[in-house]
């Protein structure tokens, strides 16, 4: 992630939003069980970002084939719903 003004890459988080999103349209956070929010700044500039972060996949270790595994949460979502 870049800082969309100044170009650099280093970011402080100021706060943590557990379980919610963001709605731009609302300006409010809304309850979301898969996604975190949380307010960076620029450590070079100062502008202030809203990021959200998921987890997309789970690593796991097959024992039977000596290799890792890669699986999808997101896919498990849409056969859920």
């Amino acid at each position: 992630m870049f800082c969309r003004y100044c170009g650099s890459d280093k970011f402080i988080v100021l706060k943590v939003n557990r379980e919610r999103r963001y709605d731009v349209r609302r300006r409010s956070y809304l309850p979301d069980d898969d996604i975190d929010t949380r307010l960076i700044v620029c450590d070079v500039c100062g502008r202030r970002y809203i990021t959200e972060t998921m987890i997309i996949a789970e690593i796991g270790y097959d024992e039977q084939r000596n290799q890792q595994l890669t699986l999808s949460l997101t896919d498990k979502r849409l056969k859920d719903e």
